[in-house]
């Protein structure tokens, strides 16, 4: 990895992912991994109102925002999501219509890389 201007938690998520991705045969957490390893202005954002309509379109699915929820618009779908940041408003309006984690719960949940979906 280059030698990155970012906080070492963020370092070190960088170094699980791509780990869990060479244990596990998964491409999807290497991807997840290249994406953080970017500034942080390159990072997405993305908003509830884009998650809610994702959440009806992928059911059953995680959604992984590999950057920041925020917290325009209305949850009106059920939806689990998975970011490297939550903004306040975004975890509490996830929270009341299901479940927001961040990305080392994910990745320590075990779960497979076909019940993800990655929002950008």
């Amino acid at each position: 990895m280059k030698d990155l201007k970012k906080k070492k938690s963020t370092k070190d998520l960088v170094e699980a992912l791509k780990k869990a991705s060479r244990e596990r045969k998964e491409q999807l957490w290497a991807d997840i991994a290249e994406r953080l390893a970017k500034p942080s202005r390159q990072l997405h954002s993305v908003n509830i109102e884009k998650i809610s309509k994702l959440a009806g379109k992928n059911k059953g699915k995680i959604l992984v925002i590999p950057g920041k929820a925020l917290g325009k618009g209305e949850l009106a779908a059920k939806a689990e999501v998975s970011a490297f940041s939550f903004s306040r408003e975004a975890r509490e309006k996830i929270g009341k219509n299901g479940k927001a984690m961040d990305l080392w719960e994910l990745m320590e949940s075990k779960k497979k890389a076909k019940e993800m979906t990655i929002v950008l």
